[in-house]
């Protein structure tokens, strides 16, 4: 099921409208109508209030996860594209997410000549990751790292940081966020 049909049924067996859902989010209904129908691919941050207001989690959501599950599998096939700017040359998918202990598993994609530049001041929590494809630059703070596929790297919190890639094939990186849920957008 996508997440938009979820959604759609979650608030449906709440009982909530379009109108109702807007009022609890302070997204419009015609956002809400498009995320609903797939239309529309929402920032986690919008995801969450979304969830939130639904008195679910994004977890719930994304991955239909059940009661008493001792794990969750999320095929590559079913990543979900949360973020994407063809401008940039960026395109984020979100692999896991918990948020009960305010963790997020992503991929980075960077297609060449493709750059992702994080706030001035960074974000709340810390940023782990791997490169799986391809090779990157890597700003931390003021220093400057390039990495190739199977490299590693920690970002503290609140320190900005800057991917590029100024290969000609496709880098991804792996990245496991700890805090609060980012905005990539």
């Amino acid at each position: 099921m996508e997440i938009g049909d979820r959604l759609k049924e979650i608030r449906n067996s709440k009982g909530y409208s379009l109108r109702d859902l807007s009022e609890l989010t302070g997204f419009s209904i015609g956002f809400l109508s498009n995320v609903e129908r797939e239309l529309t691919s929402p920032t986690i941050s919008s995801l969450e209030k979304i969830c939130t207001s639904l008195g679910v989690s994004l977890a719930e959501v994304i991955l239909e996860n059940r009661e008493g599950s001792q794990g969750v599998v999320v095929r590559a096939s079913d990543r979900m594209e949360i973020f994407r700017s063809p401008r940039s040359g960026i395109r984020w998918e979100l692999l896991l997410s918990d948020i009960r202990n305010q963790t997020q598993l992503l991929c980075l994609i960077l297609r060449p000549g493709g750059a992702y530049k994080n706030s001035a001041s960074g974000h709340e929590g810390y940023e782990y990751g791997v490169v799986t494809k391809g090779a990157v630059q890597l700003q931390i703070g003021e220093d400057r790292y390039f990495l190739k596929q199977g490299d590693g790297f920690y970002i503290a919190e609140g320190v900005p940081h800057f991917y590029n890639n100024c290969n000609p094939e496709d880098a991804e990186i792996i990245i496991f966020l700890f805090g609060k849920p980012v905005n990539l957008g």
